[in-house]
C-alpha cells in the first residue's frame, strides 16, 4: 500500500511539475546547445533533431561544413563561452540553474 500511495505522489508531483512548464521545440536548438539558465519546469514538446545551423545538408555536407555547424567558436555566437564549449556543441541541453525540472515527455 505504500509503495502505491508513494508512486502516486509522484505521478501526481510529474503531473504539476508540467503545467506551466515550457516547452521545448526544435526551434530552441536551432542555433545549438539550448542552454537553461533560469530556474522552472522545462518539458520536451516536440521530437528533436540536433543539428545546429541546419541550413546543410548532412547526407552530402563535407567533414568540413559538418564540424563548423557543431563548433560555436568558429561561429563567433556570444552567448556560448568559449571555455565550456571549445569542444564544440556537447549536448542538446545544457543545466546551469538551481532548481530546474525536465521533463522528456515520452520522447
Amino acid at each position: 500500500m505504500k509503495l502505491s500511495l508513494l508512486a502516486a505522489a509522484l505521478l501526481v508531483g510529474s503531473a504539476a511539475a508540467q503545467n506551466g512548464a515550457q516547452c521545448l521545440y526544435n526551434h530552441h536548438f536551432a542555433d545549438g546547445t539550448f542552454i537553461i539558465d533560469q530556474p522552472g519546469s522545462y518539458k520536451l514538446c516536440d521530437d528533436i533533431v540536433f543539428c545546429p545551423h541546419n541550413d546543410i545538408n548532412i547526407e552530402t555536407a563535407s567533414d568540413e561544413e559538418i564540424a563548423q555547424a557543431f563548433d560555436p567558436i568558429e561561429q563567433g555566437n556570444p552567448k556560448y563561452n568559449n571555455n565550456e564549449y571549445a569542444l564544440g556543441f556537447f549536448a542538446a541541453i545544457a543545466v546551469q540553474a538551481d532548481d530546474v525540472s525536465l521533463s522528456l515527455n515520452g520522447y
